[in-house]
């Protein structure tokens, strides 16, 4: 799927009463979460163009594994990276970088071997805990990477569009992995308790079911954005209220929420 990335901003709309700044909290967890949104699309239009070339080279495809990943180095150069990990041995195959022009284009350059290892033994812990939820259900996940400051590693599988032509939503795995990729530190994955999907060639409002928590989850604000153009609004609805996306008079998209515990 590729996209345009969209600047995401931050409009508060009613207020509690008898609150003097009822929203500092929630404004801070959105922005983060928003923040992370915004860089798991650049890493998706990254993912996606780099595997368009991927898919023309059929003869050396048999060698790839699951562990594909994308990574910016310290210069803020994004890298598409396709291979197999197996034995402590990284067989790399496919390797992109962007190049001046945001352009991405294969290189044969080295890549650290440690680097390869860590991210490589992530991904694969990740995908050894939904694996069997995924199988059972048949559904495609999208899946991104990033290392943190702390050497850890943030590793995510949200539900992707699938080739039926229905957005998913409802499962959201999210894992902290340590520095070596081998161990998980935290898991923060959500689920609604039940698995949507709604067809993506009918433009119309979607009310997402979030109220059983208070504020929107990682994984619904990236459905939300990432499957914005596909219905004319999308309502996250929460125990407090609603968030949804609506575009400026500029193109610009704004986030706007509406506390239903405002006073009338």
């Amino acid at each position: 799927m590729r996209r345009h990335l969209t600047v995401l901003l931050l409009m508060i709309v009613s207020a509690v009463a008898g609150q003097e700044n009822p929203y500092s909290v929630f404004f801070e967890s959105f922005a983060k979460q928003t923040a992370t949104v915004r860089w798991l699309l650049e890493y998706d239009m990254i993912a996606w163009h780099s595997s368009d070339s991927v898919v023309k080279h059929p003869e050396e495809r048999s060698r790839l594994g699951s562990e594909w990943f994308c990574f910016k180095d310290l210069a803020n150069t994004w890298h598409a990276v396709y291979g197999k990990y197996a034995n402590n041995n990284f067989d790399l195959v496919f390797h992109y970088v962007t190049d001046e022009s945001k352009t991405l284009r294969r290189t044969n350059a080295a890549i650290d071997t440690s680097l390869l290892h860590s991210y490589s033994r992530a991904i694969q812990a990740g995908l050894k805990k939904i694996d069997p939820i995924r199988d059972s259900l048949r559904v495609n996940f999208n899946q991104f990477i990033r290392r943190e400051s702390d050497d850890t590693f943030s590793v995510w599988f949200f539900p992707a569009v699938q080739s039926n032509g229905y957005a998913v939503y409802g499962l959201e795995y999210v894992y902290q992995m340590d520095s070596s990729g081998r161990t998980v530190l935290r898991d923060d994955s959500f689920s609604t308790g039940r698995l949507r999907g709604h067809p993506i060639d009918r433009k119309r409002k979607l009310e997402l079911d979030y109220r059983m928590v208070t504020e929107p989850t990682l994984g619904s604000v990236f459905f939300a954005t990432y499957c914005v153009n596909y219905f004319t609004q999308i309502n996250i609805n929460t125990r407090y209220g609603l968030s949804y996306l609506s575009r400026s008079k500029n193109g610009e998209l704004v986030w706007f929420h509406i506390d239903s515990r405002a006073k009338r």
